[in-house]
C-alpha cells in the first residue's frame, strides 16, 4: 500500500501544476473544456500506474489496466474531438462563465484545482484492486458491468453525434435510440462504468469503500454539474421542444418513454 500512496502523492504533485497551465490556456481560448481531458488522462493514466506495480493478483491488475487505459483513450478523444468540432464552450462551462462574470478567472483557477481533487476520488478504486486477492465472480461482474456501461456510452454519444450532424435537427431534441430512454444515457452508462470498477475492487479488505466514488459521481450528476447544467443550457436553446421531452423521457436510469397527450 505504501507504493499505492506514494504514487498517489506524486500524481498530485504533477497534476497541480499541470491543470493550472490548462487554466492558463483556458484563458486565451475562452473554453473550459481542456480540464476534462486533463483530468480523464490523469484519472486513467494515474490509475494505470497505481495497478501495474502492487502486490494484488496479476489477473485482476492486467484486467483492470487494460479496460481503463481503452477507457482512458475512448474518453480522451471522444472530448478532444467534441472542442475541435464544436465552435461553443460545452454549455457547463459556459453558463459557469456567465453567472461568474468578472470573477470567472480566479474561480475558473480553483475550479481546475478542484479536479486535482476529483481525480483522487476517482482513483480509489484502483487503490483497492491493486492489492485484491483474486475473485473470478467479482472480476467477472465488474468486467460485465464495465462492458454494459462502455457500450452504452459509446453508442449514446455515436448516436447523439449522428443526429447533430443533420442540419434537419437543428433546434430538435435528440429522440434516436438511447435517447428516446433517457434523457441522459451517456451519463448513466459511465456510472455504470465506475460501477463496475467498484465490484471488483470489493474483492479486497475494506474494498467496499470504493463504492464511494460510484455513489460521489452520481450525486455530481444529479444535482452539481451534470444534469442540472445541461438541462438548464438545453432549455435556452430548445425551450418547449425540451420541456416535451422532459415530461416524457426518464432523465437519467433509461425506461420506455412516456407519450405526451399535449400537441
Amino acid at each position: 500500500m505504501n507504493y499505492q500512496i506514494t504514487s498517489l502523492l506524486i500524481l498530485i504533485a504533477i497534476a497541480c501544476p499541470i491543470f493550472a497551465l490548462g487554466w492558463w490556456r483556458q484563458r486565451s481560448t475562452a473554453d473550459a473544456g481542456i480540464v476534462d481531458v486533463l483530468w480523464t488522462l490523469f484519472t486513467g493514466w494515474g490509475a494505470v500506474l497505481i495497478l501495474a506495480f502492487a502486490d494484488g493478483d496479476l489477473g485482476m491488475r492486467l484486467s483492470v489496466i487494460i479496460i481503463h487505459g481503452l477507457w482512458c483513450i475512448r474518453l480522451s478523444h471522444h472530448i478532444l474531438r467534441r472542442m475541435r468540432d464544436d465552435a461553443h464552450e460545452d454549455s457547463r462551462y459556459a453558463i459557469l462563465r456567465e453567472r461568474w462574470g468578472a470573477r470567472a478567472p480566479g474561480l475558473f483557477f480553483g475550479f481546475f484545482q478542484l479536479q486535482v481533487g476529483f481525480v483522487v476520488i476517482f482513483i480509489i478504486p484502483f487503490l483497492f484492486i491493486a492489492q485484491a486477492p483474486a475473485n473470478p465472480l467479482l472480476l467477472g461482474m465488474g468486467l460485465s458491468l464495465w462492458i454494459l456501461g462502455c457500450t452504452g456510452a459509446v453508442v449514446a454519444d455515436n448516436q447523439l453525434a449522428a443526429w447533430r450532424r443533420d442540419p434537419r435537427n437543428r433546434g430538435r431534441t435528440c429522440r434516436q435510440g438511447l435517447w428516446s430512454w433517457s434523457r441522459h444515457p451517456n451519463y448513466f452508462f459511465e456510472w455504470l462504468l465506475w460501477c463496475g470498477y467498484a465490484t471488483i475492487a470489493s474483492a479486497a479488505p475494506w474494498g467496499v469503500v470504493a463504492w464511494l466514488t460510484p455513489a460521489i459521481l452520481l450525486f455530481l450528476l444529479l444535482k452539481v454539474t451534470g444534469i442540472p447544467y445541461a438541462e438548464l443550457a438545453a432549455l435556452r436553446s430548445r425551450g418547449e421542444d425540451y420541456r416535451r421531452y422532459q415530461r416524457e423521457v426518464s432523465p437519467f436510469i433509461p425506461l420506455p418513454p412516456q407519450r405526451s397527450t399535449e400537441s
